[in-house]
């Protein structure tokens, strides 16, 4: 469960410099497409995450 937090956090850790960097930095569009494209496979990491949270709590609230 740990790592899974971990990856969790450092995903949005990854997230929020992403989005500065669009938002703030001066670059060229292949540049900004790239870290588009990265953010976008962090989101789905992170849903991965919470679907599979949501999964366990589900269970954990059948079995109580």
């Amino acid at each position: 469960m740990s790592e899974r937090k971990d990856q969790f956090m450092n995903s949005i850790e990854e997230l929020s410099e992403i989005v500065e960097k669009l938002e703030n930095d001066k670059m060229n569009i292949d540049e900004a497409i790239a870290l588009y494209e990265k953010g976008k496979l962090k989101i789905k990491a992170c849903e991965e995450i919470l679907e599979n949270s949501v999964q366990k709590i589900e269970i954990f609230k059948q079995n109580s």
